[in-house]
């Protein structure tokens, strides 16, 4: 949040975006003369703009709340600053992965339509797709677990899983008689 030079010491009384400061010393520093000695002045009554409604959002943000693109800027700061990525990367990739998981899943249901023809059962296929569904949520959260442990690379993880359950699907589309 920027503030023009000077301070407030509040008084009691605040709300979110804009303190309503009674019985306020106001202080102000002449910031092209810093040997200047500040101004001083008592307020009865002052509002005070603490910061815009989008600013204030972020307040409560964290990694996971950021956009892809504040997410790839914050990767690349901490990168900089010397500091370990290695878990937003995973959540990274983890978001940039999600969409695909719809394709798989579509390629997989093709077969699985299709095989209700030769299964002439509609439950049948019902219960392999949430077997299918079952495994994969079964597998995210075991690849999840197993790259918070640092056991295998957050970053690679979601594409592992997806390109199994993807190659499960293609290999199921290809089985299929023509």
């Amino acid at each position: 949040m920027a503030m023009k030079c000077g301070a407030v010491i509040p008084s009691a009384a605040a709300s979110v975006n804009r303190w309503h400061l009674r019985d306020a010393t106001v202080r102000r520093f002449d910031p092209g003369n810093p040997a200047s000695p500040p101004t001083v002045e008592r307020r009865a009554e002052t509002i005070l703009d603490v910061a815009a409604e989008h600013d204030l959002a972020r307040l409560d943000a964290t990694a996971k709340t950021l956009s892809l693109s504040e997410l790839r800027a914050y990767i690349h700061a901490r990168s900089l600053e010397g500091r370990d990525v290695e878990l937003f990367r995973g959540m990274l990739s983890a978001r940039l992965a999600d969409p695909l998981t719809v394709i798989v899943f579509a390629l997989a249901a093709i077969p699985l339509g299709l095989s209700v023809e030769r299964h002439r059962s509609l439950a049948t296929a019902a219960v392999i797709g949430i077997a299918v569904l079952g495994l994969f949520f079964t597998a995210r959260t075991a690849a999840t677990m197993l790259s918070a442990a640092a056991l295998t690379p957050a970053s690679e993880t979601p594409w592992i899983v997806i390109a199994g359950f993807g190659g499960f699907a293609a290999l199921q589309l290809a089985r299929i008689p023509r």
